[in-house]
């Protein structure tokens, strides 16, 4: 089938000015065999829209430009470079390399919150981290403050790395409780069970029956 429209030049253009209040610029598509609408064209708010209504720039949103730059999927206000809306978002990442197609995938699910799952080159999901639910790392060592972890969980950190254990008797989460520590400028480790600020008993456990209880007071 020939050009219905064919514009031709050194630099040729298309050019469709709204004149009236609250007006569009757009252009209407819409295929005969299979009845796809399409409606694409700037809208009377400034913002480039595609829609999947050919007579309507108001109405199936499907993509939208605002005039500072943010990109919008299924929302005509996005509030970030990117922003996608919908009832179960999702970003997905394919690669042709490697086997079963690796995937990696930021999604919400309709078990209640998001999920960040991660496949390695086989696909197999070695990290999967919901909100809602478990969480699981199986691609190796984890480091926190330490890009070559040597064992399943290093914490690594100049002056005084501190792992805390604590619960809503003893504290938040980021007050007393248990800490295990490496004493600053020391190869000291050091156990120190701060309770809710007065401290507390520290109990070694075998098979849930208490074989040696160190009190707070030290007697043992």
């Amino acid at each position: 089938y020939g050009p219905v429209l064919h514009i031709r030049g050194t630099n040729p253009n298309l050019r469709l000015d709204g004149t009236g209040s609250g007006s569009w610029a757009w252009i209407s598509m819409n295929t005969a065999d299979s009845g796809d609408s399409r409606a694409m064209g700037i809208a009377s708010d400034g913002t480039f829209r595609i829609t999947n209504v050919r007579d309507n720039l108001d109405s199936g949103i499907q993509f939208a430009i605002k005039q500072s730059g943010n990109v919008g999927i299924g929302t005509t206000s996005p509030l970030g470079t990117l922003h996608l809306h919908s009832a179960d978002t999702a970003i997905r990442l394919t690669s042709n390399q490697g086997s079963n197609t690796p995937l990696a995938q930021l999604q919400y699910s309709g078990s209640g919150g998001y999920f960040l799952r991660m496949g390695d080159s086989s696909n197999n999901e070695d990290v999967m981290i919901r909100t809602y639910g478990n969480s699981h790392f199986n691609g190796g060592n984890v480091g926190i403050g330490a890009s070559s972890p040597g064992r399943l969980l290093t914490l690594f950190n100049d002056d005084q790395p501190v792992f805390q254990i604590t619960n809503n008797t003893s504290g938040s989460a980021s007050t007393n409780g248990m800490i295990f520590y490496q004493a600053s400028g020391s190869t000291n480790h050091n156990i120190d069970n701060q309770g809710s600020g007065s401290g507390g008993d520290i109990q070694f456990m075998a098979a849930g029956s208490n074989t040696l209880k160190i009190q707070a007071n030290g007697n043992v």
